[in-house]
């Protein structure tokens, strides 16, 4: 997956360019500020974590044109601040004078601010942070013949809009009940729809099916390309060749169901026979189909050897990578690697230099 741009920004990417970012700040419906003035900052993507984007932006005390940037007040009575306040942030790339190419980075919830100097340096998180934050009051459980895009936009609560239109539908149990954390919740349905739940930039909330195959999103070269440095690591933490699902009968009055996959190809790394055999179980009540057991097993397997061989890369920026984003890379020497993008900080100024990913190796 990689972020919708203008139709020429690969093309302007792979020339000499500028760069700037155009913020703006609303609270619910009311636009706040707008072309907020960015001396520094950087928007970064941790794919292990449920809230994945976390954003940090400076600007002046006051701005050139004299405006005082620093809240004075709370909620509605601050153009910028903490209290409800989201910044939509853009990639901006100009061609010409009157030719500039756009990447919509996302938006962020404000949650921290501080002076320094002069400036002030505002933090935030994804969208995704408004349902962790928003804990359910009591157990709940699902309504009768409910199915889980139901159960899903039940939980929601219509704190984000909801894009459901492309995962294949399940039925529900209805012997479970949820406990506080809403946002697990959310992302146990996610999982068993074999999907993968992001926030666009937009700000919908989008399950995704996961695809059958590995496919690119773009290539990435080193010789005469965008690449300035790849080094590779690796680890066996949260690696795993084995993956076993099950499905809970007694919670989900279902018939017990379970699933499994194995790395069963000589030509990996994590070949189960050479590798030995490390075993990963995931239990869910919402797993009531044989057929939804086998694609989380092999979803999962497919997360599980990310971490086994890593790159660390740094690059000429691109707005178009996010966490999930996959990426063929082809080496100096000729060679090809199937990768997909695990962690990045894509800086928001020219003056921030390169991005830096983390890229998982797939075998």
């Amino acid at each position: 997956m990689i972020r919708p741009a203008s139709a020429g920004l690969a093309d302007a990417l792979a020339t000499s360019h500028g760069v700037s970012v155009r913020v703006d700040c609303w609270r619910g419906p009311r636009l706040t500020a707008q072309d907020i003035p960015i001396i520094d900052g950087a928007w970064t993507e941790q794919g292990d974590q449920l809230v994945p984007e976390t954003v940090r932006i400076t600007l002046p005390a006051v701005g050139p044109d004299g405006r005082q940037w620093t809240p004075s007040g709370r909620g509605d009575a601050t153009p910028i601040g903490i209290d409800g306040h989201r910044l939509r942030i853009t990639y901006l790339i100009p061609r010409t004078d009157t030719l500039t190419e756009e990447c919509a980075l996302g938006v962020v919830r404000l949650t921290d601010w501080e002076p320094d100097s002069g400036q002030l340096t505002f933090t935030g998180e994804g969208l995704l942070s408004v349902l962790r934050d928003y804990s359910l009051l009591a157990p709940t459980s699902p309504l009768p013949a409910s199915t889980l895009t139901a159960e899903a936009r039940r939980l929601l609560d219509a704190r984000l809009p909801l894009d459901l239109t492309t995962v294949l539908d399940a039925p529900c149990p209805a012997a479970l009940a949820w406990d506080s954390d809403r946002l697990a919740a959310i992302a146990d349905i996610t999982t068993a729809l074999n999907a993968t739940m992001r926030v666009d930039p937009g700000g919908v909330l989008t399950l995704t099916p996961n695809p059958s195959a590995w496919s690119p999103d773009l290539e990435l070269q080193e010789a005469g390309g965008t690449i300035i440095e790849a080094t590779a690591g690796g680890t066996r933490d949260g690696t795993a060749n084995v993956i076993v699902t099950r499905g809970d009968a007694v919670a989900s009055g279902f018939q017990a169901v379970w699933g499994w996959a194995v790395d069963d190809d000589p030509a990996s790394p994590t070949y189960v026979s050479l590798y030995d055999p490390v075993v990963k179980v995931y239990s869910s009540p919402l797993l009531t189909e044989w057929s939804q057991a086998e694609q989380a097993a092999r979803s999962l397997l497919r997360q599980c050897q990310l971490g086994a061989q890593q790159i660390e890369l740094s690059t000429v920026p691109d707005p178009r990578i996010t966490v999930g984003t996959r990426i063929n890379l082809r080496r100096a020497d000729g060679t090809q690697t199937r990768t997909e993008v695990q962690a990045l900080e894509l800086p928001l100024t020219a003056a921030g230099g390169a991005e830096t990913m983390t890229l998982g190796v797939l075998p």
